[in-house]
């Protein structure tokens, strides 16, 4: 074949491959005309002639684009649980798993939204107001479910963070503590309960209404303070934080005999806030079996101590107090005892080389 019918050739093959690419990028099924719509109008905020709306992000339906027959409708009023008055404009909250839906309610307390079919927990927070424990909400697909959310007034707290000099004390962060029950009883998620102390070391923070009992912080040091009992929307005034209130611990060791331990080690435990976890300190007794212990916070401590040859002291728990911020110990080293048998395993055999310990219980 010649070099000229060769070029014609290939300029012949070119022409029907283009013409193949052209057809597939102009003709498309229609379910993928309508898929594409959909998502176009998705993002426009609209909704395509005949597609299914997707979930909205909001909604906890569109990591699945699941349809909005997947889940159900819920409605109702937010409303005071005292006077049972609507309250405007507060959030309610349904969590699914890490995600969250929020449906705001208007200036009537009414609010409505869809949610995806599932378990929801509820929470609800807006100006000055609370909901307490709420029952999870179950949505099934299709679902129409009607629901009232009562929230409670907050209360005020107003004072200052000060040294036990009675200098303001600023950036304090104070806290509401959950692990009391006043503070147990509301879903925080750090919406309320929280604030820091300004240059003067004056704060203001809303709890609940009751007793509420706080954590101050600065640095390593800090302090548990409760305050007086509040009434739902009333304002306290004139509280005081006092931050340097530390305590101190002196001790003494002695050996079974009576006499002093000098050279004993002592360790002092507490557990960590808000932890099952505790943490340790160590002091050495001196030449009379003493040892001092300070800038403690005022929170419960196991103490120990060992010295060889001896057999350690047993556990004892000291706890120290706002009202009782200076305490003495004595613990006492005993005389060291044998015990001797066998190890065996569940058939009666000898183990060998495993290790055996005596250890007090609740030493730490």
């Amino acid at each position: 074949m010649s070099r000229r019918a060769l070029t014609i050739a290939a300029i012949f093959a070119l022409a029907i491959v283009a013409l193949l690419v052209w057809k597939r990028d102009s003709f498309t099924t229609s379910d993928e005309g309508e898929e594409r719509a959909g998502l176009q109008a998705q993002r426009r905020g609209e909704s395509a002639p005949g597609v299914a709306p997707l979930l909205p992000p909001s909604r906890l339906g569109s990591s699945a684009e699941r349809p909005v027959g997947a889940g159900g409708t819920v409605s109702g009023r937010v409303v005071d649980a005292v006077t049972g008055q609507a309250v405007a404009f507060v959030d309610v909250v349904f969590g699914l798993g890490t995600e969250e839906a929020v449906a705001s309610a208007d200036e009537d307390g009414h609010y409505e939204t869809f949610l995806a079919a599932g378990t929801y927990s509820i929470r609800a927070i807006g100006e000055g107001v609370i909901a307490g424990p709420l029952p999870a909400l179950r949505v099934i697909p299709s679902a129409k479910l009607s629901l009232d959310i009562p929230v409670t007034r907050l209360a005020t707290l107003r004072g200052k963070v000060v040294s036990a000099k009675g200098r303001g004390l600023a950036d304090v962060e104070i806290l509401l503590r959950s692990d009391t029950a006043s503070g147990a009883a509301f879903p925080q998620r750090g919406e309320i309960g929280v604030t820091t102390s300004e240059r003067d070391g004056s704060f203001e923070l809303q709890v609940p209404p009751g007793v509420a009992d706080l954590e101050a912080k600065i640095g390593t040091t800090t302090v548990f303070a409760s305050m007086p009992e509040v009434a739902a929307g009333a304002t306290l005034e004139g509280l005081r934080i006092v931050m340097d209130r530390r305590g101190i611990m002196r001790g003494y060791v002695s050996n079974p005999d009576g006499g002093p331990a000098a050279g004993a080690e002592v360790m002092l435990s507490y557990r960590r806030e808000g932890t099952s976890a505790f943490e340790n300190r160590m002091f050495t007794t001196d030449s009379a079996g003493g040892f001092l212990a300070r800038d403690l916070a005022p929170v419960e401590y196991v103490l120990e101590a060992r010295h060889r040859p001896y057999a350690p002291s047993g556990p004892q728990h000291v706890t120290l107090s706002p009202e009782m911020l200076e305490v003495a110990v004595q613990l006492e080293l005993n005389t060291p005892a044998t015990i001797s048998g066998r190890v065996v395993d569940s058939a009666g055999q000898p183990v060998g080389n495993a290790q055996v310990a005596q250890v007090w219980i609740d030493s730490k």
